[in-house]
């Protein structure tokens, strides 16, 4: 269960270098098998042997978790850690406003769970003249 996190690294498996122990991180929830097609062309959220956290494997709604070290994002010490679990929701909402051509445009926003709220914010950052 749980798919959104953040966590300070407490191990580090052999093949890990990017992340020291102590790091603060947050992560890609996608987990990438590295060597299809799309993972081969840069397009790892959508890799066609992918996993989940918390629907294919082990979710991270827990006291510790395992992330493979590709997925682990070093958050830079002034994100607050109460919003850091967040990264992930609000990295699909700025990937979906981002996708089309916002400024001076009218938004629809289907929704308002967690995702539908950030994707307001950020429509309005990006200069939407009006949100639906």
């Amino acid at each position: 269960m749980g798919h959104e996190l953040c966590g300070e690294v407490l191990e580090l498996g052999k093949d890990v270098k990017h992340v020291k122990k102590g790091d603060i991180i947050s992560a890609e929830t996608h987990i990438a098998c590295g060597h299809c097609f799309l993972c081969q062309t840069g397009n790892r959220h959508i890799c066609i042997n992918g996993k989940i956290f918390g629907v294919d494997v082990d979710g991270v709604f827990a006291e510790y978790a395992v992330v493979p070290g590709a997925n682990a994002w070093i958050l830079d010490e002034k994100i607050p850690k109460d919003f850091a679990s967040v990264m992930e929701p609000l990295g699909n909402a700025v990937h979906t406003v981002l996708a089309g051509e916002i400024t001076g445009n009218t938004v629809l926003v289907t929704g308002c769970g967690p995702i539908g709220v950030m994707s307001v914010a950020v429509s309005r950052i990006c200069g939407a003249t009006k949100i639906i």
